[in-house]
């Protein structure tokens, strides 16, 4: 509860976002659409390409890169 309370107080003024993590989730809905409607784009746009890229942002955002980009309010 403390942690909570904390955590609070210490609020960003601008709406932080990680955009890498943004990309990485934005990749994994077009690969979960692309999984159930069966589609493929091509022989290169295929839902294990676009795992693959939403694993390779996510990497990149829990490696700590694109974590300070913000929108100001």
């Amino acid at each position: 509860m403390i942690w909570v309370e904390i955590s609070l107080q210490q609020a960003p003024q601008s709406l932080e976002v990680g955009m890498f993590a943004l990309l990485a989730a934005l990749f994994f809905l077009a690969a979960l659409v692309f999984a159930i409607g069966g589609w493929a784009v091509g022989a290169v746009l295929t839902v294990t390409t676009l795992g693959v890229a939403g694993l390779f942002f996510l990497a990149l955002h829990l490696g700590g890169y694109g974590t300070s980009w913000s929108l100001k309010k």
